[in-house]
């Protein structure tokens, strides 16, 4: 298993996921020229993609349509309801097997019709990948799901304080800070010290805010929170400071491995 973030925030977002001999898209809100150049240092194209994963259909997720095969895409019925084959149709707790693949739908809350979450599972290797992004939080049956992954690209939106300060509206930061909304660096952080185990090697933070967070504030902030259960995970021959823990961009790719 390989993953290559594309873009992320609220200019795009959309990465590949490579799962031995699949190509998986998930999401599509990039320009084609950085989805073309990307698959190029794959020796791919376009037309490789195997499958076409969707989280919900915001603009930034899905503006890339025009230059995809949209019989690939595989999503919940609401969020694209012309899918030409039925049987890509997704529902939420289910878990679906295609080649050298598992998926498990998970829900998220975001103010969209509907959104989802995923864990990709590689048949071969066994290694698991969380993709949770634009969501207000995540509930009990979803936590419990996403214990002890591989991976975790996790939503690490904004710092409350600053979003608070910021000159955006009192409507957009009540938006955002809802249950609705995105995930804060606090919240973030709080869910990912209860997630992480023996198994897990990396967390990539993602959908940043450019005006209400930094890098470095996101990463300090899961980095404090972690630390603060250090004697849990020493206990449970958990060693955080092996984790790999990375900032998705806007503006360049990023690598899992």
């Amino acid at each position: 298993m390989n993953f290559v973030n594309i873009k992320s925030g609220s200019k795009g977002n959309a990465s590949l996921l490579l799962m031995n001999e699949s190509i998986i898209l998930i999401d599509y809100g990039m320009n084609k020229k950085d989805l073309v150049n990307t698959l190029k240092e794959l020796n791919k194209e376009i037309k490789d993609i195997d499958y076409i994963f969707l989280t919900h259909s915001h603009n930034d997720h899905i503006k890339g349509e025009r230059f995809i095969d949209v019989s690939k895409i595989h999503t919940l019925k609401g969020i694209k309801n012309d899918l030409i084959d039925n049987s890509h149709y997704l529902e939420i707790n289910n878990k679906y097997s295609f080649n050298d693949f598992e998926v498990e739908i998970i829900k998220t809350y975001h103010d969209s019709f509907y959104s989802i979450g995923f864990i990709f599972i590689d048949k071969i290797t066994n290694e698991k990948l969380a993709y949770i992004t634009d969501t207000g939080y995540l509930d009990v049956l979803t936590l419990e799901k996403l214990k002890n992954l591989d991976y975790y690209v996790m939503e690490s939106n904004h710092d409350i304080y600053y979003l608070l300060i910021s000159n955006r509206t009192l409507t957009l930061k009540s938006r955002i800070l809802s249950g609705i909304g995105h995930l804060s660096n606090d919240l973030s952080s709080l869910y990912l010290k209860d997630l992480i185990g023996r198994n897990t090697k990396s967390i990539l933070l993602a959908h940043l805010s450019e005006e209400c967070n930094s890098n470095e504030l996101a990463i300090s902030t899961l980095l404090d929170t972690l630390k603060s259960n250090n004697d849990y995970y020493i206990n449970n021959d958990i060693d955080i400071n092996k984790l790999d823990i990375r900032v998705l961009s806007q503006y360049e790719e990023t690598w899992l491995k």
